[in-house]
């Protein structure tokens, strides 16, 4: 089911949600800037429209759906949100994950989440030491 389906059951005061106003202000203020990240990118609001349906589409592709949970341990930097607009459109469930987690404190926020997918830095990957194992597949 396809966002404006699953709105359409859901009624007007579903509108009102992160990703309709990042479409609507999109529509509205296009090329206008949004954010600026230091080192990083200048987003306009269509610009944080596109990358947020690119990503809800990445995360379908690699099987997340409504009520799933994706990790991501990342830094401060535009991909942040990219997925939590892009989880919003599908219906997962953005979990922001502290960098500075280790041990056991990552494991519990893994085991306990039980995300579908995790988005981590690849400098981080370290943090999860041999906790990794073959059924989790972190390369994506």
């Amino acid at each position: 089911m396809n966002e404006d389906a699953a709105l359409a059951l859901l009624g007007p005061e579903a509108r009102w949600t992160l990703s309709h106003a990042v479409r609507r202000q999109a529509a509205r203020l296009g090329s206008r800037r949004f954010i600026r990240f230091e080192g990083g990118p200048d987003l306009s609001f269509a610009d944080l429209h596109t990358r947020a349906d690119r990503a809800a589409q990445a995360l379908a592709a690699l099987g997340v759906r409504a009520g799933d949970r994706v990790f991501a341990m990342l830094r401060n930097r535009a991909e942040h949100l990219d997925l939590l607009i892009g989880c919003g459109r599908i219906g997962a469930v953005y979990v922001p994950v502290n960098t500075e987690l280790k041990g056991w404190s990552l494991q519990h926020q893994w085991h306990n989440g039980e995300p579908r997918v995790i988005f981590v830095e690849a400098d981080l990957l370290a943090a999860f030491g041999s906790r990794l194992s073959a059924d989790h597949d972190f390369s994506r």
